[in-house]
């Protein structure tokens, strides 16, 4: 079962999640707390699961970059729960765009 930590903030980010396979699904996050966040994948036959990276970009231009994990999937999307273990370690963190090749996402 999805468990929240905080106040879930009702947003439409469009995300893309980094597979460990090498794979790349689109996505918009409908809903994001402190824990985790309710994205609807765009093909849904394309429905990830386990350990993946979001990528999108905040309202104020910063890139963000969040290991999580696939706790709950819907016919309307997934939920995700961040992996505090993988963020912590410095593999990904919330930081300003820095390179040009990076995809250009809509808040």
């Amino acid at each position: 079962m999805e468990h929240r930590v905080g106040h879930r903030s009702r947003c439409r980010l469009s995300v893309v999640l980094r597979l460990r396979d090498g794979r790349s699904i689109v996505g918009e996050i409908l809903d994001i707390s402190a824990g985790g966040a309710f994205i609807r994948i765009i093909d849904p036959a394309a429905t990830p699961r386990g350990l993946l990276k979001l990528e999108f970009q905040m309202p104020d231009a910063r890139h963000c970059e969040w290991w999580s994990l696939v706790v709950r999937e819907s016919l309307d999307g997934i939920g995700v729960m961040f992996d505090q273990r993988h963020n912590e370690t410095a593999a990904c963190r919330m930081r300003p765009r820095t390179d040009a090749s990076a995809h250009t996402l809509r808040a």
